[in-house]
């Protein structure tokens, strides 16, 4: 399921034998690289778990 935009994002890591494979991440910022004038997004981990329903808990949480 999409989430809404600048809300973060949740994903499932790779790698089979993980204890917490579901991260957590959201935007802080962009950064403009100044030679290429391409932006670049600055991301936050705010976790890792071990299942998808406790991420999102943890994303609305803040």
């Amino acid at each position: 399921m999409r989430r809404a935009n600048g809300s973060g994002n949740i994903y499932k890591m790779k790698g089979g034998k993980r204890r917490n494979p579901w991260r957590v991440r959201v935007t802080v910022g962009w950064e403009l690289n100044q030679e290429t004038g391409r932006c670049k997004q600055n991301l936050k981990t705010i976790g890792y778990y071990p299942t998808r329903a406790e991420a999102e808990a943890a994303l609305v949480a803040g």
